[in-house]
């Protein structure tokens, strides 16, 4: 039996019914079959997969350690391929993305890693709070390409040798856990091309609540031993909090400068944006403390 080139990872909880269509549309790429496997990881084997379609390049693996990079790492170490690719359970790939993974490795052979563009839709027609944040806010992949070296593993690929070099994802964070691996491998020299042609569509969040949940796992991303350190340390709290506070202005141009919204969907945008960042300022202190604890 031929070796897939590409393995592609989709970690999973409780979300049987949003894989089912993440599924759907992998079995409908345009290469073959014999190009990549699909490798579900279910992070609570207590919920075994209901999904009855998996595909014939498709398997369902566990991981009981909470949190989705330890499902991710427990992926890589199943799979197979010479590139490893990255998708969500919520996620619905483009029926060229594995191709357009493989095109983009194949064009340089001095290309380690892929971050793909995750193109956002929403619920309603006329876009909600949420959603006005979400469609300028969320999944800036090129942008953190070009900064910082990094992408969300909602699309993001990367040569099996990378994780060989700088290892796996860290996984004692219950958020950003990608972007830390992504800056690890950019620290080693190892860099990251943002290819637009590889999408993945990702639906956008649709309540306050979402976003705050989103905001709480963001912010508690390492352990609460970690954020204690971190934040009292050299004045730590003190300077996050301000850096909250004062107004965002450059968050707020590329706010206004969105492209294709109306201007009350940036506005709506702005106003969630700055909240949000407030909300953090708050949860952070509540975490330093040990009011809280990180959930996932």
């Amino acid at each position: 039996m031929r070796t897939p080139r590409v393995s592609v990872i989709v970690p999973t909880y409780h979300d049987w019914t949003r894989l089912a269509t993440c599924l759907a549309h992998l079995r409908e790429q345009t290469c073959r079959t014999d190009e990549f496997e699909v490798i579900v990881v279910n992070n609570d084997p207590a919920d075994p997969c209901p999904v009855a379609d998996l595909g014939p390049n498709t398997v369902v693996i566990n991981e009981a350690k909470p949190g989705s990079y330890a499902a991710r790492n427990r992926g890589v170490e199943h799979s197979n391929g010479e590139i490893v690719m990255f998708t969500d359970s919520d996620c619905v790939p483009d029926r060229s993305w594995v191709g357009e993974c493989l095109a983009g490795f194949d064009s340089n052979q001095r290309i380690q890693r892929l971050a793909g563009r995750v193109a956002l839709f929403t619920r309603h027609r006329k876009p909600n709070l949420a959603e006005s944040y979400e469609l300028v806010y969320a999944f800036q992949q090129e942008r953190r390409a070009l900064l910082l070296g990094a992408a969300a593993t909602a699309n993001m690929a990367a040569r099996r040798c990378v994780f060989e070099k700088i290892g796996l994802f860290s996984e004692d964070m219950y958020s950003g856990g990608d972007i830390e691996w992504g800056v690890r491998a950019s620290r080693r020299g190892i860099g990251i091309t943002y290819r637009s042609s590889m999408v993945v569509g990702h639906p956008a969040r649709v309540s306050l609540k979402q976003l705050i949940e989103k905001r709480q796992r963001v912010t508690a991303g390492m352990s609460p031993s970690s954020i204690r350190r971190s934040c009292f340390a050299s004045n730590g709290l003190v300077t996050a909090t301000v850096r909250d506070i004062v107004p965002p202005v450059r968050s707020i141009n590329r706010g206004l400068r969105t492209p294709g919204l109306s201007v009350w969907t940036r506005v709506e945008a702005i106003a969630v944006m700055w909240s949000l960042r407030l909300y953090r300022a708050f949860y952070r202190l509540v975490l330093a403390v040990g009011l809280s604890r990180p959930r996932r």
